[in-house]
């Protein structure tokens, strides 16, 4: 990324998601640096995800979203400030995944404690 990049706070209103290339039919659980898209406009690349390592809890890919300036793309940009966990396709944040997770372990508990 060139000398020009800032940071950007993440908008919770928007969502991103794997670009959808028509021409690559690949199905795979991590990339290094894949196209990412808004998912109201999955066929329009906005930016690219950085792989930066994987969560504990599942080992599922970490990634940095760089945004590109205006939707062109160029190498002009904004790196988001938060960590993003990819999972089905969708980014999400960390905290947000993290949450999620908690939530299900809560859960997986409670029944396993209404079973015995």
């Amino acid at each position: 990324m060139s000398t020009g990049t800032h940071h950007l706070s993440y908008n919770t209103n928007q969502v991103y998601v794997l670009f959808r290339d028509p021409h690559r039919a690949v199905k795979r659980t991590i990339y290094r640096h894949p196209f990412i898209a808004c998912q109201q406009t999955p066929d329009h690349k906005c930016g690219k995800a950085l792989h930066v390592g994987f969560t504990q809890h599942e080992g599922l890919p970490m990634y940095r979203l760089f945004i590109y300036e205006d939707g062109k793309t160029t190498r002009r940009g904004k790196l988001l400030t938060d960590w993003f966990v990819l999972e089905q396709g969708v980014f999400r944040t960390y905290d947000q995944w993290f949450l999620v997770q908690n939530l299900k372990d809560i859960q997986c508990d409670s029944q396993r404690k209404e079973v015995a």
